[in-house]
Order: structure tokens, then sequence, then C-alpha cells
């Protein structure tokens, strides 16, 4: 019998286990996550470490801590689709497409940038004209930081009771 080990997780359907979710609340300032095994929300004098956090949210913005090293890549699956096709996506229906992402998708080095969220957008806005809500459009953004890799998705922009800037994401490493 042959065993084998690599430095990747699983096959995609196995790591669908090691997904997780976070909400963090962007309303009045910046929020910051570390990425992990589990993400955190990371608070108070951490923010300032460049080794304590990964993504900052506010409002609609996501950052990269690039004084830690930290880029990212865009698996932009949905970002060609309609508006109407947007706005019948839920974050259920889209859990196959972050799950199916896997190390088979990360390209080379030189593809991570840090502005990847300036240049593929997590969302849309405003899609009937008159409602001013945001869309998610669940692309799944690759974020490195050294020799790690997850896989991030951002599944809603509103809490459990509608309020704005409760932002939910959804990560899971593909490389440790």
């Amino acid at each position: 019998m042959v065993v084998a080990c690599s430095d990747d997780l699983t096959s995609p359907a196995d790591q669908s286990l090691a997904t997780e979710t976070v909400t963090v609340d962007a309303a009045s300032s910046s929020a910051f996550v570390a990425l992990g095994a589990k993400p955190r929300v990371v608070t108070g004098a951490d923010t300032t470490s460049a080794t304590a956090w990964d993504l900052s949210l506010n409002a609609t913005n996501v950052g990269l801590n690039a004084a830690g090293g930290v880029t990212a890549y865009c698996v932009c699956g949905n970002e060609a689709l309609t508006d109407i096709a947007v706005m019948a996506l839920t974050a259920d229906a889209q859990l196959s497409t972050f799950t199916n992402v896997s190390s088979v998708d990360i390209p080379e080095s030189a593809s991570f940038t840090a502005d990847v969220f300036t240049a593929h957008k997590w969302y849309r806005y405003n899609l009937t004209g008159d409602d001013h809500q945001i869309w998610p459009i669940f692309n799944v953004y690759l974020i490195k930081r050294g020799s790690a890799i997850y896989k991030v998705q951002i599944t809603n922009y509103y809490g459990a009771t509608g309020a704005p800037r409760q932002i939910t994401i959804r990560s899971a490493p593909i490389r440790g």
C-alpha cells in the first residue's frame, strides 16, 4: 500500500467540511478578519499588527493587509452574470461554487495582487434601479499570505434584522 502526503488539503468535496463563516460589523469603522482554519474578528491593538489580520471590511470596501504581505486572486465565475441573474443568487445555492474551488485553481504567484477587490468588486448596487441595495455576486477570492492560501466568498451585506454593513464571509483553507 502506498500512502502520499501533500501540503494541500484534500479533495474539493472534503474541503467543505473546513468551511467556516464569520459576520463582521462594518457599519461605523473598519472590521478586521484573520483567516485560518477558523476565521476570527481582530480587534484592538491587533488591528495595527501586520501579522494579526488578513482582510479589512468597511461598508462595501474590502482591503488586504499589504503590510503583512497579503495578496489575492479572483476566481471570477460570476462576474459576467446579468443583473437579473445576480438578483437570483443565494448563499445556499452558491455554496457549491465555493466548495468546488480547490488547489487546482491556484494560479502562479504573479497573478496575486493587492488590489483584487478594486479590480473585481464582490457586489453590485441598485440593480432594480430604485432599491439602493447591495447584491453579492459570490465570486471566490483566493487570499494568500506567505505559502498559505484561503478561499473567501462574501455571502451577505445585511444582518439577520436587515441592518446594512453586517458583512458575512465564508472561508476555508486550501493550502496551509
